[in-house]
């Protein structure tokens, strides 16, 4: 999908540290729009189709993994770009067997670098 302006990103991560780092990373660093949720319910319940290019999503939080948020996502909005999180090792296998349609490209490993989250991006949204 190609993006007119800056692309728009909702990010979920129940850590609020990892969230406030991003965020502002990727906002000042390289002009992205980004949302920020703590809780996968609350960015749920206030997503809408179409506002969103982007979805960066923790796949570990305790009310919801990113997995399920991801597919409720999906229900909404079937052109949302998503993209995983995990701090945790060998998760490419739950990962492949829960998306088997997303290339290894879709999971990035915590932590990662502001540079190396933006290439991520431009490359998944083809910019």
């Amino acid at each position: 999908m190609a993006v007119a302006g800056s692309p728009r990103l909702i990010f979920v991560d129940d850590e609020p540290d990892i969230l406030y780092t991003i965020r502002t990373g990727l906002s000042r660093l390289f002009n992205f729009r980004v949302d920020t949720f703590a809780s996968p319910s609350t960015a749920l319940s206030t997503f809408e189709a179409r506002k969103y290019d982007f979805a960066l999503l923790d796949i570990h939080m305790p009310e919801m993994d990113g997995f399920a948020l991801a597919r409720q996502l999906l229900k909404i909005d079937h052109n949302l770009t998503i993209c995983f999180l995990s701090g945790v090792r060998n998760i490419e296998e739950s990962f492949a067997r829960e998306f088997p349609e997303l290339s290894a490209d879709h999971l990035l490993g915590k932590p990662v670098g502001l540079n190396d989250l933006s290439i991520a991006i431009h490359k998944l949204l083809r910019l």
